[in-house]
């Protein structure tokens, strides 16, 4: 992986080099799989949906039309993981060099757990 390439360079997973390139990761189901973890900071709540608590703390609501509100996500990425089918685990352990223990390391996630 690199910048001001000019020959679409090979990427490495889990530490081992591989034969794909950065578009075919990018356009692979493993890939959008990934995509799905919803773990952004905040959301974005519009004022016809906020509750009278809501309103009284955020007080510029009004002007916004809306606040956003802080998420807790410190389990995004295991909601994501219970939420897929025994079809996407296996897209997920099938990315090239895949490696468990190193998949835990980086998500908390052990992929033998609840099979």
């Amino acid at each position: 992986m690199g910048c001001f390439n000019t020959v679409n360079q090979k990427l490495k997973f889990f530490d081992k080099e591989t034969d794909i390139t950065f578009n075919q990761w990018r356009n692979s189901d493993a890939y959008y799989l990934l995509s799905r973890i919803d773990d952004s900071p905040v959301d974005w709540i519009w004022e016809d949906d906020m509750t009278d608590e809501e309103k009284e703390s955020n007080p510029d609501y009004e002007i916004n039309g809306g606040y956003l509100k802080v998420r807790n996500t410190s389990n995004a990425i295991k909601e994501w993981w219970k939420s897929l089918d025994l079809h996407e685990r296996n897209i997920i352990k099938n990315i090239p060099n895949f490696d468990e223990d190193k998949f835990k390391l980086i998500t908390g996630i052990d992929v033998n757990e609840d099979e």
